[in-house]
């Protein structure tokens, strides 16, 4: 049933990633000792864990909420990798043509570099390390 928000419907849905939860439940585990945290304290934190939430316009079906979550945080991470490393926002541009080219440019070398990223996953090497290599 979706809520109304003045004129318009939306759809919320709440879903548990477990690989996530194990993953941050294992971190938390790992830093209670050394904060010497109490019992409650690491379940309240545990709890949250592996927890989105989408908020839709439409339906979605419930087999394609998790590919969807993760789609939405690859989009995000490659506007982090084109703001942080890429220069995507420039501070001065002289005209919009010449921000667009800029744009253009810098997100097609941000969907390169996390390729890149992605192709090296399951090596020794980072990006960084292998433009430095490179250059070397």
């Amino acid at each position: 049933m979706p809520i109304k928000l003045d004129d318009y419907s939306a759809y919320a849905y709440v879903g548990l990633d477990i690989e996530r939860k194990a993953s941050e439940s294992r971190k938390i585990f790992q830093r209670a000792k050394d904060k010497k945290m109490d019992t409650d304290q690491v379940f309240d934190t545990i709890a949250s864990q592996g927890v989105f939430i989408i908020v839709a316009a439409r339906r979605i079906a419930t087999i394609k909420l998790l590919p969807l979550y993760y789609t939405r945080q690859q989009i995000e991470q490659v506007f982090d990798i084109g703001k942080n490393y890429a220069d995507m926002l420039p501070l001065r541009v002289q005209t919009e043509e010449t921000f667009r080219g800029h744009l253009l440019l810098t997100f097609v070398v941000t969907v390169i570099l996390k390729q890149l990223q992605d192709a090296l996953l399951k090596t020794a090497f980072n990006p960084i390390s292998v433009f430095m290599n490179l250059r070397n």
